[in-house]
């Protein structure tokens, strides 16, 4: 188990999404030097504003969420996706072209 953190339109290129044991707790805190305040929102939906010095804590829900069940289907959607968005594939290089064909 883990959670995921993805940045959604960072403003740098700099923002990855960082994936972490679902026993972290993550705070997330609004300098109270910063210029602006903030504004969080949860799956795009119920947006809030932060103030500066605001933190927010991320932290495991303590009720899972049943997703797949069977190990079999877990293999097969995980392969589905594998193959839909072409993760970890890699096309065999070209060789240099050392000038002595013609």
């Amino acid at each position: 188990p883990c959670i995921a953190l993805t940045p959604i339109c960072p403003h740098t290129l700099s923002f990855r999404p960082v994936v972490v044991s679902d026993e972290t707790i993550i705070h997330i805190q609004i300098p109270k030097l910063a210029r602006y305040n903030a504004i969080i929102s949860f799956d795009g939906r119920n947006h809030f504003t932060l103030k500066k010095g605001d933190v927010v804590e991320i932290i495991k829900c303590p009720y899972s969420v049943p997703t797949f069940k069977s190990q079999r289907f877990n293999v097969e959607w995980f392969q589905g996706l594998v193959s839909k968005f072409n993760w970890n594939l890699r096309e065999l290089q070209k060789p240099f072209d050392d000038g002595t064909t013609s």
